[in-house]
């Protein structure tokens, strides 16, 4: 990992606590548990990130691909 490491202490259901204590040696569990947040972490920000895309979407108006083209095109143009 590399990073300084910070102690969180939080409960756990009694049959995840089951699992990783069966599944992974002690030694290794808090990399799978870091690992494991990491993704969980992720992932929730990425669907926060696709809501507030599809919120926004929802208040602007949709554009033609001829008139983005358009656009494009014109702001070439001006840059020559």
């Amino acid at each position: 990992m590399g990073k300084s490491a910070l102690k969180y202490n939080l409960p756990v259901d009694e049959e995840v606590y089951k699992k990783l204590d069966k599944l992974v040696p002690s030694a290794k569990r808090k990399e799978v548990v870091s690992e494991a947040l990491r993704k969980e972490l992720e992932l929730i920000r990425r669907k926060k990130s696709v809501n507030r895309l599809m919120n926004f979407s929802k208040k602007v108006r949709t554009l033609s691909s001829e008139y983005i083209q358009s656009r494009l095109d014109s702001d070439r143009r001006t840059h020559r």
